[in-house]
């Protein structure tokens, strides 16, 4: 594995190599020039796999549509995580791409780049990851045609975009995706994560809770135990954190187990049988958070969901990277710092009792 990895990265270093002989560095569009422009069709790729990152743009569309009112904003996503966008209606169109279905047949490959050149987007912008610069989303943005093409400024992609933001690392992920729209307005607001459920789906959600004993009254707090690899906190931990928060009346806790923590949930679900939900659906996962008083989590992507449902959230932190990815307003989200203490079951409970039952 880790010798494909090399051989991976050592043909993409080439493949760079090869294009920036060919591929001159892209004059900048002025700013002033920018803020004045209206964009009309304007495409935003974001082919990132991980919930959490893909989570944390969501509002993207809204705020084009808030700044250019009467454009057409296309997403150009992963399938897999597509219906992360559903029901939003700042959407008009998503284009998704998927590798077995379009890598594996060259003929629907070019029938897919066809169509994003053909679309004749004025604006495109790739929200790959600060942290890195991406191939891939550089030549796509390239090969729409686009006259306007902003994103990250870092690798190579000053040969592919013409405007560029330099990432400022220390920031929140958020606020550096708030970064790029600020490059076409300075005065924009701070946009945050947002989730579009239907009345179907919050339905749904409501069935599949039906089957939990509880009492109207009772406060509902979700654990999601998974996360991955350093950042899980112990199972036990979970379940010490459950019996404290129980003990309290008028508190039901649940535990949530995804595809990633199906030997967990086996061993939960003997546990609480009636208390442990295993779910592979994003859009159910989506409507049941939607109905908790407060969703606790290690550094996972649901817990970037439940922010973007406008839950209360505790973030259990083992690694001092929540200034990136974390919540921690003191009212609504807070976080959890163990990096020093792993087992500290007790300020995780305080933590919870706070957001539950204090009112601001």
């Amino acid at each position: 594995m880790r010798f494909l990895k090399l051989t991976e990265h050592t043909g993409k270093q080439l493949l760079i190599k090869l294009l920036s002989v060919f591929l001159p560095v892209q004059k900048k569009i002025d700013t002033a020039e920018l803020q004045r422009r209206h964009f009309s069709r304007i495409l935003i790729i974001r082919l990132e796999q991980k919930l959490g990152n893909l989570v944390m743009s969501t509002f993207f569309p809204r705020a084009l549509k808030e700044l250019y009112p009467e454009s057409t904003v296309h997403l150009f996503v992963h399938n897999r995580l597509k219906s992360v966008w559903d029901n939003n209606p700042f959407v008009d169109c998503i284009i998704t791409f998927d590798h077995k279905y379009h890598l594996y047949n060259p003929i629907r490959f070019v029938q897919l780049l066809r169509q994003l050149r053909n679309n004749r987007y004025d604006l495109v912008i790739d929200l790959s990851t600060p942290g890195g610069f991406s191939l891939s989303n550089g030549l796509l943005t390239k090969i729409t045609g686009a006259p306007y093409r902003a994103g990250f400024q870092r690798g190579e992609s000053a040969r592919f975009i013409n405007i560029s933001v330099l990432p400022e690392l220390n920031k929140h992920y958020i606020e550096l995706e708030n970064d790029i729209l600020r490059k076409f307005r300075p005065d924009m607001k701070m946009y945050k994560p947002e989730m579009f459920l239907s009345e179907n789906e919050i339905q749904t959600a409501l069935k599949k809770l039906s089957s939990i004993q509880r009492t109207t009254d009772d406060k509902l707090v979700f654990l999601w135990v998974g996360a991955r690899d350093k950042k899980q906190w112990d199972t036990k931990c979970f379940i010490a954190l459950k019996n404290i928060l129980e003990a309290e009346s008028g508190t039901c806790v649940v535990m949530l187990c995804g595809p990633g923590e199906i030997h967990w949930y086996n061993q939960l679900a003997l546990l609480y049988p009636d208390k442990t939900i295993y779910i592979d659906d994003f859009r159910l996962l989506a409507g049941l958070i939607s109905q908790c008083d407060l969703y606790v989590s290690g550094d996972a992507g649901p817990l970037h969901l439940a922010v973007a449902l406008n839950r209360k959230t505790l973030g259990i932190y083992l690694q001092k990277n929540y200034s990136t990815y974390g919540y921690n307003n003191g009212i609504q989200h807070r976080v959890v710092d163990l990096s020093e203490n792993l087992g500290d079951v007790k300020t995780v409970a305080e933590h919870c009792k706070v957001l539950l039952y204090e009112t601001h």
